[in-house]
C-alpha cells in the first residue's frame, strides 16, 4: 500500500496546513513525538508509551527478498520497525548470519536485492519484480501506526489529526 501518496494528497488539498515530512526509524518518530520536536508520526510497530495515543493503519506483507541462498543478511538499523520483525524472524527459525550488512535505508537495500546481493525481509510493495521473494507466515502481516500525543492542546494540530484520521479510514475501505 502507498500510504503517504494518499495522506499527503488530503493535506495538500486542504491550505489550512504546511507540512514537513522526516524520514526516521519507529524508535526515533516516537521519541521526536514525546519530545514535542514533530506533531505525528507513522511507525511500523506497536508501541505502549504514556501521553502518546496510536491510529492503527492497515499495513502490509512482509516477505523474504533475494537470493534464499544467499549467506549475507541485509539488516536495517536498530529501532527499525523492519529491523524488529527481521530480529524476530531470525530468532524463529534458528537463524544465526554468517555475514550481515547494516543499511539505514529501504532504497539502498533494494539497490542491492535488484543486483543480486544479499536477502533480507521487506515489504512486498515495494520491491521491484525483478527481485525474488518468498511469502511468509500469516505474523509477517504487519500494520502500521499513527501516533501522536494523546491530549494535544494545538487546534490546528487537532484538526491536522482528524483529517489524518479520516484519511486512514479511507484508505482502510478500499
Amino acid at each position: 500500500m502507498e500510504l503517504l501518496p494518499a495522506i499527503i494528497h488530503s493535506l495538500l488539498a486542504d491550505s489550512r496546513f504546511s507540512i514537513t515530512i522526516h524520514t526516521m526509524n519507529s524508535e526515533a518518530i516516537l521519541q521526536a513525538v514525546i519530545d514535542r520536536e514533530i506533531a505525528f508520526g507513522i511507525i511500523e510497530k506497536p508501541i505502549v508509551a504514556d501521553y502518546v495515543q496510536q491510529v492503527t493503519i492497515p499495513g502490509d506483507e512482509l516477505v523474504l527478498a533475494g537470493n534464499s541462498d544467499e549467506t549475507l543478511w541485509l539488516l536495517r538499523e536498530p529501532g527499525s520497525g523492519v529491523r524488529h520483525y527481521t530480529d524476530a524472524y531470525l530468532h524463529e527459525q534458528g537463524i544465526v548470519p554468517k555475514q550481515t550488512l547494516v543499511i539505514d535505508s529501504n532504497q539502498s537495500i533494494i539497490g542491492l536485492l535488484a543486483h543480486g546481493i544479499g536477502k533480507t525481509l521487506m515489504s512486498a510493495g515495494v520491491l521491484p519484480a525483478t527481485v525474488p521473494q518468498r511469502s511468509l507466515s500469516q505474523q509477517y502481516h504487519r500494520n502500521f501506526y499513527l501516533i501522536g500525543l494523546d491530549h494535544e492542546p494545538n487546534p490546528e494540530l487537532i484538526d491536522l489529526r482528524r483529517v489524518m484520521a479520516q484519511t486512514i479510514r479511507q484508505i482502510s475501505r478500499k
